[in-house]
């Protein structure tokens, strides 16, 4: 028989988890609640350069529902839902940390021909490569691997944005700034 745990004593063990591994409440939130005949934990991380899966990883143990064998809908009741997010006030200030470059880059669309991109070498395996044609901006990470056959060179994306706007781009830009720990 497993032992009970509140809403409430699994958020607290989500908090002492991220605290013994140097993350202070000012930095993530987390706040436990009740929705109908279910718990929930929302977590709002407040310090992008925090990682989400990090996150992930602590809380989303406590994630449980049942779901109809033959719908597969969710069963009402007894279940607890995790929900992260980063905070909304930290995401537009690193957006408009990130506007002049934004507009710099949205501005080379008019001088890009219809198929081409704009690639920014951030050092030497890090490039953002900004599509107007496809309305994206995305982050790569160009790994060098080396096998039995020779050495060769893996792009990775880590990251895609739509970029309809130097909005998008600021937003895009903002982010990876913090989460990929990046000199932009």
């Amino acid at each position: 028989m497993t032992n009970y745990l509140s809403i409430t004593e699994k958020a607290k063990i989500v908090r002492k988890s991220l605290k013994e591994i140097g993350i202070t409440s000012k930095q993530v939130s987390v706040k436990s609640s009740y929705c109908g005949y279910s718990d929930k934990l929302s977590i709002n991380i407040k310090d992008l350069s925090i990682s989400k899966q990090t996150i992930e990883g602590i809380a989303k143990k406590f994630e449980e529902y049942e779901r109809d064998e033959r719908s597969g809908e969710i069963l009402e009741g007894g279940n607890t839902y995790v929900f992260i997010d980063f905070d909304y006030q930290t995401l537009r200030s690193a957006e408009e940390e990130m506007m002049p470059k934004a507009k710099e880059i949205f501005k080379t669309r008019k001088q890009l021909e219809q198929n081409e991109c704009e690639a920014i070498k951030l050092n030497d395996d890090m490039v953002i490569t900004y599509a107007p044609c496809a309305n994206s901006i995305r982050l790569t990470k160009y790994n060098k691997v080396t096998d039995p056959n020779g050495s060769y060179i893996n792009p990775e994306t880590l990251s895609n944005h739509a970029a309809w706007n130097e909005h998008d781009i600021a937003a895009a830009l903002g982010f990876w700034k913090h989460q990929y720990k990046l000199n932009i």
